[in-house]
Formats: C-alpha cells, sequence, structure tokens
C-alpha cells in the first residue's frame, strides 16, 4: 500500500500555474512531460535541469518517440524552454516557462474551440533530439558538403530498404578497412563499458557501410553521428549518476539502443 508523506519530498508549483495548465490543450504525453520536468526541476527547487527525452520516456508510461514529438510540441508552443539550444550533441537543459502569457494554448480565443492537434510542426526542436531517421532521398547541396569534409566521412541515409533482410544476412563480410577500424578506435574509446567490443566494431561497420535493415528499414550513419550519439548517450548516465555495471554492453548499444540518441543535426567537430 501506497504512503505518500510530504516529509519524503514534494514539488512546489504556484495555483496560477496549476490554472494555466488545465485551460491548455494537452494530450497525455504533453502532460506527462510537463509533471517530470517540474519533478526534476522544482522538486529540486532549480529552475532547470539537462533532461534527455529517453529519460523522461523511462519515467512515464510512454514510448520514446511519443515522448519526442510532445517535446518538440512543448518547446515550439513555448510551454518548456531549452536553455543550450544553440549546442549540439548534448543533453538538453530543459525549463519551465512560467510565462504562461507566451504559451500557444492550443484553443483558439473567444471561441473554446480546439486546434486540429496539440503538437506543431517539428521546428524548433532542440539540438540532441533524436531525428525522424527515415529519409527518401538527400539533397544534393548537403551529398557536395559531405563529400568535401575531412572528418569522418561517409554521407548520413536512412532510407527505406531495396531489399529484405535475408539478402544482407546471404552477403558475404568483407575485411575489415582500416579507416573503419581507426575511426571506430576513437568513439570506442569515450564508450565506458568495454563488453562486446566486436559485435559494436560489426554493427558499427553495418551503419557505416551500405546501412542496417532494422525492421524493413536501412539505416545509415555517418562516423560522426555514432560518436555523438555514444557521447549524450554517457553524458545522461553520468548526469543521472548511473553506475557503470547498468550501463548496456557495447553490443546491446551498437546494435538498436544507438539510433534513440542520434543528434537532430550533424555537428563539424572532428572525432
Amino acid at each position: 500500500m501506497a504512503e505518500p508523506r510530504l516529509e519524503n519530498g514534494y514539488t512546489r508549483v504556484a495555483n496560477e500555474i496549476l490554472e494555466a495548465i488545465a485551460r491548455t490543450d494537452l494530450n497525455g504525453a504533453e502532460y506527462a512531460a510537463i509533471m517530470v520536468v517540474w519533478r526534476y526541476t522544482y522538486g529540486f527547487s532549480r529552475k532547470s535541469h539537462p533532461l534527455s527525452a529517453s529519460f523522461i520516456a523511462e519515467k512515464t508510461c510512454f514510448a520514446l518517440i511519443t515522448v519526442k514529438k510532445a517535446l518538440r510540441g512543448l518547446l515550439s508552443r513555448k510551454i518548456l524552454v531549452c536553455e543550450n539550444v544553440d549546442q549540439r550533441g548534448v543533453t538538453q537543459i530543459l525549463a519551465f516557462n512560467k510565462n504562461y502569457a507566451d504559451w500557444d494554448t492550443g484553443i483558439q480565443k473567444d471561441t473554446g474551440i480546439q486546434k486540429d492537434t496539440g503538437i506543431h510542426e517539428d521546428t524548433g526542436v532542440v539540438s540532441n533530439s533524436i531525428p525522424e531517421l527515415v529519409y527518401d532521398k538527400i539533397p544534393s547541396k548537403r551529398k557536395e558538403k559531405e563529400k568535401s569534409k575531412e572528418t569522418l566521412s561517409c554521407a548520413p541515409d536512412a532510407s527505406r530498404a531495396c531489399d529484405d533482410e535475408q539478402k544482407d544476412a546471404e552477403e558475404p563480410k568483407q575485411r575489415p578497412a582500416e579507416k573503419d577500424w581507426s575511426n571506430f578506435e576513437k568513439i570506442w574509446q569515450i564508450y565506458p563499458k568495454k563488453a562486446g567490443r566486436a559485435k559494436a566494431f560489426e554493427y558499427y561497420r553495418g551503419y557505416v557501410g551500405k546501412g542496417r535493415l532494422i525492421n524493413g528499414i536501412r539505416y545509415r550513419l555517418t562516423p560522426q553521428q555514432i560518436y555523438l550519439a555514444v557521447r549524450s548517450y554517457v553524458t545522461e548516465k553520468e548526469e543521472t549518476g548511473t553506475e557503470l555495471k547498468y550501463y548496456q554492453d557495447g553490443s546491446t548499444f551498437f546494435n538498436k539502443t544507438i539510433l534513440d540518441y542520434l543528434p537532430e543535426e550533424e555537428e563539424s567537430d572532428a572525432v
């Protein structure tokens, strides 16, 4: 039987804010995300705190992709604010905007009619949110930019597969390229838990090569994207005080979890 007590901790929220939230058109995931932000900001008597979408998803009953959409909506509607929006590849620092006059409440004035959705277009997304991973094609200018890079290379692409997973499995394995191994080693140095190295490298080569087929979708990544995803994961674990034994093995992280930590935009920093 649960017996919550104020002496075990509580979160102070002004009644005026609660009333404003009650007048705002929010879906369940958006409400839950706000509650987590309150818990880890106001609940610790602070105005902001680094909070990733995956951390918020762990604290709610919603899937990661749903939480990401909720955060994008709340940020674009100025209900939440990201204090480090210009920094890429790091955990977003979120704050609740208590000036509710700035909010887009989702309710048309003087009518009480709700808008079609509470979630707006994917603009103003914080830098370390995970991007939509399915693209039909890459703009030609971006291709030229990727070719000109002298850092870790290989144009990003995550397109729908033209063939099936069975065909991938039947193709003979190639010998590890020296450049692939060199880039992987630089990335592996920042991953604290060293178990599963060989398998992690196998997955790495799949991503930076022709791409990996996962549930019918081909994910093709740059070494730079992979490096930023690893850094984002490690930063999140460090900020939440996670013990090393609870980190995922490299083989597990590089398999599929890495897709949840990809930066929305590429950085130009070399690994």
